[in-house]
């Protein structure tokens, strides 16, 4: 039987750069896919997802949320809720997650 040798994960200190190394990686790689509003199955990649963080954080860096501060967010389990997940996150902020 032949001897594998362990495998080296990277060290990921942050959800950006788990985000940043997924898309370094393997940028058209499907990420998550949803049944949307109409029934049909949506698919985003790496860096759809990427770009979408990356959007709503400079939203909310426009709106003056700067970093420390805390946000709630109210709703179900969506994509878009985990985006505004990411981007809350990545902007040195704290997510406050509410169920709906």
């Amino acid at each position: 039987m032949k001897s594998y040798g362990p495998y080296i994960l990277p060290q990921i200190g942050s959800l950006r750069e788990m985000t940043d190394l997924r898309v370094k990686d393997n940028p058209d790689g499907i990420a998550f896919f949803y049944i949307g509003n109409d029934g049909s199955i949506v698919t985003k990649t790496y860096r759809q997802f990427s770009d979408d963080v990356n959007a709503v954080g400079t939203y909310l860096y426009a709106h003056n949320f700067r970093e420390g501060s805390h946000i709630a967010l109210l709703g179900v389990n969506s994509y878009e809720g985990l985006v505004t997940f990411f981007a809350i996150a990545n902007g040195g902020n704290v997510a406050l997650p509410m169920d709906a």
